[in-house]
């Protein structure tokens, strides 16, 4: 066997001895280290970057469930910024961690998804920072070296800074999933989107003027402390990676525009009630099913690359069904129902759609 070949067959064993192809787990960590699936990346006061061992500053300090498995990923005051980077592409992951206080402006907490410094050919994840002696948090798209933040400051839990808490994000080939304890706060489109719809219940946006993200991504915590010391609660147990597949049918219920209330137990005593717009951009077909105490009428609409919403079409219910069930089959980025009774008061009793790939 030549030397080459012996060279590339124990490259081939190492990889698969350590697994870095597959998912992030607690008992990969505990087996192989988190050294062996993240690199570190570390940015000096004179904003010099340097590379690093992610195990320098991204510890797991408590291995037992009485102490909540208690890990820290710390940015020292020697340093500006400290980022943590998985070595694979994957496009599910979760943290779980309690947000740090921030005391100067442009201090920041990232988590999620990152090719590389600055968005590269992909960035979905979470900024948490400090803008105009406030702290924000931000869902974020990227793509050719630029990124689109929008607020989602008001979805964020009143306690976030003194009780642990779930980010997770979902990236898929039409758009991206945020969630905050497993309820979905943003969803960024992976195409031009004219308008940001505000939360809640959720932000959606797109990644305008920009060319699409990639769907397998690092993935990524970062601490800018700028200077300062500033450390994030978040350990190794508390952060999961993994694959699923980019091309997956999808169930949203309807909610009440602007509103965390569901359309479903809503009750109509005047006039009509529209939906939160439902995001069915890149989908063959989907399906609108409504139910309600006596039967009504919807206008369908549809986000145009203009920004207005136009109107798609109206349907009634058949006499005395109380429900209508639409398939739509044609091509559209987001839209939305408004609900009209026939006779007042009357009650939705079920509301959702069903987008099927």
């Amino acid at each position: 066997m030549s030397l080459a070949r012996s060279i590339f067959l124990s490259s081939i064993a190492e990889i698969k001895r350590l697994d870095i192809q597959s998912a992030f787990t607690w008992d990969k960590f505990l087996n192989q280290g988190v050294d062996a699936y993240f690199d570190a990346r570390v940015v000096g006061l004179d904003g010099s970057e340097s590379s690093a061992k992610a195990s320098d500053y991204w510890k797991q300090v408590s291995f037992k469930s009485s102490d909540s498995f208690l890990g820290m990923l710390e940015c020292p005051s020697s340093l500006s910024g400290v980022v943590v980077i998985s070595k694979n592409t994957f496009n599910s992951a979760v943290f779980r961690t309690i947000l740090p206080t921030l005391s100067v402006d442009g201090q920041a907490v990232w988590l999620g998804f990152e090719n590389g410094s600055y968005a590269g050919v992909g960035e979905v994840d979470f900024a948490y920072m400090m803008v105009s002696g406030a702290s924000k948090l931000y869902a974020c798209l990227g793509a050719d070296f630029n990124e689109f933040l929008v607020d989602i400051t008001n979805m964020l839990p009143a306690d976030a800074n003194s009780a642990g808490h779930t980010y997770s994000i979902r990236v898929f080939d039409n758009f991206a999933e945020f969630y905050i304890d497993r309820s979905v706060v943003a969803i960024g489109l992976n195409c031009k989107l004219p308008n940001v719809i505000n939360a809640p219940p959720y932000a959606i946006f797109g990644v305008d003027g920009m060319s699409p993200f990639i769907t397998k991504i690092n993935v990524i915590a970062e601490v800018d402390g700028l200077g300062y010391d500033l450390s994030l609660p978040l350990s190794p147990y508390w952060t999961r990676a993994g694959r699923i597949t980019t091309h997956l049918s999808r169930v949203y219920s309807l909610y009440q525009a602007n509103s965390t209330s569901l359309m479903a137990g809503a009750s109509i005593s005047s006039g009509s009630i529209t939906s939160h717009p439902i995001p069915v951009f890149g989908y063959k077909e989907w399906e609108l099913l409504i139910d309600a105490s006596q039967d009504f009428t919807v206008q369908l609409q549809y986000l145009g690359l203009s920004g207005n919403w136009r109107t798609f079409d109206n349907y009634s219910s058949p006499t005395g069904s109380n429900r209508i069930h639409l398939l739509v089959d044609e091509p559209m980025i987001l839209a939305k129902a408004v609900i009209t009774p026939s006779a007042y008061p009357m009650t939705i009793n079920d509301a959702f759609a069903v987008l099927v790939r």
